[in-house]
């Protein structure tokens, strides 16, 4: 009897598990992923492949099955995607269930000193991991396992017990059984240990060790907290630790040297070592001059807790945001010491979301990133005392309002980000606050270029050094000047909004009259830009927050870009996604993509899942160039390109192919909303 499947998962273990079905005989009708790598495996055989998200039904279609098989899916399946299967699904939960049931199961065995720990695979109900149990295979905690190690234990105690698994679908579900009785412990994504992890030497040497192991992910994406110190006022991350021989009062620093810090516990000491700062850079353990290091107390640590659990609740949305980031760009890049000014505006009582939308407009953008400051951290050093808040200033001003006012509100629950997850996340630079910041506080945001405040005296705070007082001062106009035309009413259209001054206007004008000139019809893009670079190479061709590219590194870019591009079968009229955050990387993808002879599809890694599958999809673009940090967002099934991880590149060659494009040649292919309500693309 052959079966079909839905498989869903995002992990390598999604694909060895799914190979393991396939061998057996069985059918694959979907598989759902966000991963680029399962995407690609299931791709590769010819099964149909389909991002979770909005939509995901009508893009699955009539597909039906016996089973639906979740596998390394960190997320609930949904009702109408469970009812497809006939006989049910089926889920795999690394941990033992009754009391590991939810997320990051090992992290809390090894904190809690568990002795043993297993594996589960159990049919899916609407509770969460509470359905009768197909397979389960246990093993002992080894005294020196890490999430990373007892993870992987876990993979392959799924490899070695699916099989089982399988066995019991081919008979129907057969055998089960109840899970095992005890107490059931549903653990939260949001859950995290207590203090943020900070280190309480007032234990035993043994309970720090096992935080500072349950807590190593071995470099990859660790979901909850970094263990960390107190260092005077700074906090410190702790990357590695062992036990040390030594004794004192707890807290006691014993020994201090580039190999760590020997720290006295309540019984025995630990070595601390692999010590930065929050931003990831290094602190030499003999450097600190630090005799004690303080513990949180049981006040203390409640404290913390309090403050930082709707950090975590809001942690997924400004991960997200922060890893796909749409920066609005105002002022030079961060100065060595600020100098900080501030200009009144002259604004009553104007309210906060309708003073970011003012804001972005006076930007002269129609979306992008902000940030957005309730005034203070929850928690000084634990926490930022900001959040990103992306904006969408287009169309009639009252939906736009009530939109922002819901982004605000989320960004004022969360609070702000916690100040360790640049450190737990691979691809996520140190966090810095956006440019451009709205504030509920008195004074500027530090780290931006501009933090407007809102409260009853609106002010624009300027930092000097990135700003100058005379933009400062126009920009400080247009925000006054498009505020006071959003007063109109909901129907105002921010669109259409004259941002500059008539002054502006006519100076502007001017310039561009006087720019005006014949041109050649049949020059291409690349050709003037190639045109340009032969004439001066070192002249600024792109500027991008603090990056400058001249005209002859741009072109060397572009055309290893083109050569790669050229070798995945990209010529003349291919259309290319183009999915890059905003910058100097987007510049020379579409560069490169037109020096190939290609047209590029701008994919904003922004936007849903659905809607760049669609525009994957109906371009039939055979490539996406990106970078790692918009991969996650793609969909799969195209190849990708990404400008910051292949290798490829620095071996390709730095002048463009010979025959590019001519001036007949589609440029790009870009999607607009459409009336039927699906976004046409137009060549």
């Amino acid at each position: 009897m052959t079966l079909s499947a839905i498989l869903i998962g995002n992990e390598s273990l999604t694909a060895e598990c799914g190979k393991l079905w396939l061998d057996r005989g069985h059918a694959i009708a979907a598989v759902v992923t966000r991963d680029p790598r399962v995407a690609d495996w299931a791709a590769g055989l010819g099964l149909s492949v389909h991002a979770p998200g909005a939509e995901l039904g009508a893009r699955l279609g009539a597909a039906l099955a016996d089973w639906v098989l979740s596998v390394a899916n960190l997320s609930l399946v949904p009702e109408d995607l469970l009812a497809r299967a006939g006989q049910g699904g089926v889920n795999f939960h690394d941990g033992p269930l009754p009391a590991y049931a939810g997320l990051n199961a090992p992290v809390w065995a090894i904190l809690n000193g568990e002795a043993r720990y297993g594996i589960t695979w159990h049919l899916m109900t609407a509770g969460i991991d509470e359905g009768e149990v197909l397979a389960t295979r246990a093993f002992e905690i080894a005294s020196d396992d890490t999430a990373f190690t007892l993870n992987a234990r876990c993979f392959t105690a799924a490899l070695e017990s699916f099989p089982e698994v399988i066995g019991a679908l081919e008979a129907g579900g057969h055998p089960r059984r109840p899970q095992e009785a005890g107490a059931r412990h549903l653990w939260r994504r949001a859950d995290r240990p207590s203090a943020a992890a900070r280190l309480d030497f007032a234990l035993p040497a043994e309970q720090v060790l096992r935080l500072v192991r349950a807590l190593d992910h071995a470099g990859y994406r660790n979901p909850l907290a970094v263990p960390k110190i107190a260092v005077g006022d700074r906090m410190l991350a702790v990357g590695a630790a062992e036990a040390a021989e030594g004794a004192g009062a707890p807290g006691t620093v014993l020994e201090a040297t580039p190999a760590g810090l020997v720290v006295a516990c309540g019984t025995g000491a630990v070595r601390l070592a692999r010590l930065s700062d929050m931003g990831g850079k290094p602190a030499c353990p003999s450097t600190l001059g630090v005799a004690q290091l303080p513990s949180p107390g049981a006040e203390e640590a409640a404290r913390l807790d309090a403050a930082l659990a709707p950090v975590a609740e809001g942690e997924a949305r400004m991960r997200r945001l922060l890893l796909a980031p749409e920066p609005v760009e105002i002022g030079g890049p961060p100065a060595a010491a600020a100098d900080w000014r501030a200009l009144p505006l002259a604004l009553d009582g104007i309210a906060p979301a309708r003073l970011t939308l003012a804001a972005l407009r006076a930007a002269g953008r129609l979306s992008g990133d902000i940030g957005w400051s309730s005034g203070a951290s929850p928690a000084p050093g634990y926490a930022t005392d900001w959040v990103p808040l992306r904006l969408a200033a287009a169309g009639p001003l009252g939906p736009a309002e009530a939109e922002a006012a819901r982004g605000i509100e989320a960004a004022r629950a969360a609070g702000g980000v916690a100040a360790d997850l640049a450190l737990r996340e691979p691809g996520l630079a140190a966090l810095a606050p956006p440019a451009l910041t709205v504030s509920l506080g008195d004074g500027p945001v530090t780290g931006t270029a501009v933090t407007l405040t809102c409260g009853a005296a609106p002010t624009l705070w300027h930092d000097a050094a990135r700003l100058s007082p005379e933009l400062a001062q126009a920009f400080a106009g247009r925000l006054v000047r498009v505020a006071r035309a959003l007063a109109a009413g909901p129907d105002t259209d921010l669109t259409e909004l004259a941002v500059l001054s008539a002054e502006e206007e006519r100076t502007l004008s001017g310039a561009l009259a006087a720019t005006a000139r014949d041109y050649d019809r049949g020059q291409t893009i690349p050709g003037a830009i190639l045109a340009e670079a032969a004439r001066r190479p070192a002249h600024p061709a792109v500027i991008a927050g603090g990056t400058r590219i001249g005209y002859g590194d741009l072109v060397a870019r572009a055309a290893r870009i083109a050569h790669v591009l050229r070798g995945m079968g990209v010529g003349r009229g291919t259309p290319v996604g183009l999915a890059c955050p905003r910058g100097a990387g987007m510049i020379a993808g579409a560069l490169g993509i037109q020096m190939a002879g290609g047209a590029y599809v701008p994919m904003d890694p922004a936007y849903p899942a659905d809607r760049l599958e669609l525009y994957a999809a109906d371009s039939g673009c055979p490539v996406i160039v990106t970078e790692t940090a918009a991969e996650a967002a793609l969909p799969p099934g195209p190849a990708r390109l990404v400008l910051d991880a292949d290798a490829r590149l620095a071996d390709a060659p730095t002048t463009p192919p010979a025959d590019g494009p001519g001036a007949e040649d589609m440029a790009y292919l870009i999607y607009t909303s459409g009336s039927t309500g699906r976004p046409k693309g137009v060549m």
